[in-house]
This record gives structure tokens, sequence and C-alpha cells, in this order.
């Protein structure tokens, strides 16, 4: 998967909700996929194979590109940077990869904590957190945010399509599965209508992502507890305000 998505689009002045952003996104997904493939066929020569390979579409020279949904190209203009007709001539040749599969997106909570990044794919929620889980309490600042705190784009800012977009372009690049969080405020009486729901699943469907993961809601009652600010807080308290949780399903 990819870390820290979020501060390398502050570090050069992307935006999710632009244009600009979504192709920078695209740039990025394929040199990531380009070189883990490349590096899996390398370790292919070298040590043989994965089991089963037979099993697989790699020998026939397969790509996440052959079979992305088309729809993700109308979404901005795109180009391609490497050769990747070389690359599959190669992988056809060795008879396939060291791995079946190679890429699947996960929120990557421990190791954003543990290397003081930001998670995943995903925006920021704010520059600082406190996330939690059954063990212990970190406060977590974004990286460079006292720097680069006016190029940081909040979750919470980016619309259910912007986010949708985001997690298509980067399945172009995928041979498995995403973590695809979305970020809704409803805030005081606000509600979500079931018609925003069916339209977003919709535009999901239409652009071929396989899953979504959480809906995190910015409400009224997780406000009120930051700017409370109780130091004594219990966990379930502390759980209403901005954090992240982790998942031992989905860590890395």
């Amino acid at each position: 998967g990819i870390l820290g998505l979020a501060h390398l689009m502050a570090k050069h002045g992307q935006r999710y909700t632009e244009t600009a952003g979504k192709q920078f996104i695209h740039n990025v997904a394929e040199r990531h996929y380009y070189h883990l493939l490349r590096a899996s066929l390398q370790l292919g020569k070298e040590l043989g194979n994965a089991p089963w390979m037979h099993k697989t579409r790699w020998p026939e020279g397969w790509l996440p590109l052959d079979t992305s949904n088309r729809n993700v190209e109308k979404i901005a203009t795109f180009t391609t940077c490497y050769d990747w007709e070389a690359l599959r001539s190669e992988i056809v040749a060795n008879g396939g990869i060291r791995n079946s599969v190679l890429v699947a997106h996960m929120p990557t909570e421990t190791s954003a904590n543990a290397s003081g990044t930001t998670n995943g794919l995903y925006p920021i929620r704010e520059l600082t957190l406190i996330k939690t889980d059954n063990h212990r309490v970190n406060y977590w600042a974004a990286p460079d945010g006292d720097r680069l705190g006016e190029a940081y784009q909040s979750a919470w800012d980016i619309p259910a399509k912007d986010m949708t977009e985001l997690y298509a372009i980067v399945q172009k690049w995928t041979d498995q599965g995403i973590s695809a969080d979305f970020y809704r405020k409803v805030l005081g009486d606000a509600s979500i209508e079931s018609t925003e729901l069916i339209s977003d699943y919709l535009y999901r469907v239409k652009l071929g992502l396989k899953s979504k993961y959480y809906m995190n809601q910015k409400t009224s009652a997780g406000m009120r507890q930051l700017e409370l600010n109780i130091p004594k807080a219990r966990p379930e308290e502390l759980a209403a305000a901005e954090h992240d949780s982790d998942c031992e399903a989905c860590t890395l």
C-alpha cells in the first residue's frame, strides 16, 4: 500500500478536489505499482515465480490496467509515464512474477503512528488528533503542520464524489482492493438524505470501486468534546472526538 499520501500532496501543493491533484495521484499510483511489479519480476527471475502461478493471469501478461474501469479516464486527462508493454513482455517471457498479488490499500494506522506520517491514501481530518485504541492514547500532529498547515486539505471539506474519484484512480493501479473511507459533516440538526447515499453508491459503482470502508461523521457531540478538552475523559468519550482507531484486521 501507500503511506503518507496527504503529506506528499501538501508538500507539492496538490489538492484532492482539483484536477491537477487527481493527475498527481494518478502519477503516484502508477509509479508505486510499476516499481512493485518490476521488483516482483526480478525476484521471480532470481528465486522462481509464485507457486500456482499457472492459476493466475500473470503468465498471459495481464495488468490491472487491462481490466480497469474506463469511466476513470473521464475524471481527468491522464497520461502514463512508464513502458508497460515492455514490462508485460518481460513478465510473459518469465512465465509470471514472484507474487500472485501485490497491492491492497489499507488504513495503515499502526504504521502511520509509528512513522509519524499520515494514514494511507486518506486526507487528514485535523492538523492535530488524539488517536486511541485499547492500549494507548497517542497525540498526533500532521507532518510539517506548522509549515504546511494551509496546504493540507481536511477530509471534512472533501465531497464524497472526490473521495470516490481518488479511490477509483488508485484502483486503476491496484490488483486487490482498497479500504475506502468517506467523510461527512453532520452538525446540529443536519441529516444525510437517502437520495445522497444512493447517489454516492451509484457513482462508486460507475467508477468500479470494489469496496467501501468507514463512513466517518463529524458530529456536534464530537465538536463539543474537542472544545471541552477534558483531560480525564474516558476512552469512550474520546471516541466521540476526532481520532483514528486501530483495526487489527487492516494494519500494516
